[in-house]
Parts: structure tokens; sequence; C-alpha cells
């Protein structure tokens, strides 16, 4: 699903703007210019769909011991990955990511839930 072209090309303007609204809302985050974000968001897409599963996985037992809790780690890792990466946007440490990913999480399940059609999901 992820790889359908307007799935992945909806998924990447919407990991480009929520980490440009959450860049605001932080301090830890630094954003510089708009094609500092688009590269941000196809790389933090990418990374979601190449890297995290694998994370996932092996982080299984430490998962369940915490209840998926440690998701957001798993999370705040793909964010500091990205900021090494691309240039122009800087992630200040651990913490900073721990919180984007949280506010990440959130905004993005409120967006998806107004976005795609709930008869879609009853198949």
């Amino acid at each position: 699903m992820f790889w359908d072209r307007k799935s992945f090309l909806f998924r990447w303007i919407l990991n480009a703007v929520l980490l440009f609204i959450v860049a605001g809302l932080l301090g830890g985050l630094q954003i510089n210019g708009f094609w500092a974000v688009v590269a941000a968001g196809l790389v933090l897409g990418l990374a979601n769909a190449i890297i995290r599963p694998v994370l996932i996985i092996v982080s299984l037992p430490l998962n369940i011991l915490t209840l998926g809790l440690f998701t957001f780690v798993v999370n705040a890792l793909m964010i500091m990955l990205t900021g090494r990466l691309v240039g122009g946007f800087y992630v200040a440490g651990f913490w900073p990511a721990v919180w984007a990913a949280v506010l990440m999480a959130i905004f993005g399940g409120i967006i998806s839930g107004l976005v795609y059609d709930r008869k879609e999901y009853r198949r």
C-alpha cells in the first residue's frame, strides 16, 4: 500500500508538512528552507518504509515490554537519521526527536482520520 503512487505522494507531503509544523513548535528541530522540508519529508518517508519495519521487528521484545511506547523511540531514531542525511534539517538531540515523534504521531493520526475514507477500512 505504501508504494501506491497516490499514497506515497500523500505520505511525502504529510511528512513534510508535519515536520514543518513540529519544527515550529519545538525548539530542538530546525529547518532551513522549502527544499529542506521537501527533502526531509522524502527521506523520512523512505526511512519509515524501509528501515523502520526492520527496527520494529528487532525491538519487538522491548515494544511488548513497554506496551508499544518503544515505537516512539524507533520513530525518534528515524527523525534523527533524517536530520543526519538531509542538509538544512537539524535535530538537536534524542529528546527533541522523541517529542517530535510524539507530536507527529498525534497530528498524523488526526489528519489521516480526517482524510481517509472510513469505508476503505471496512473491506
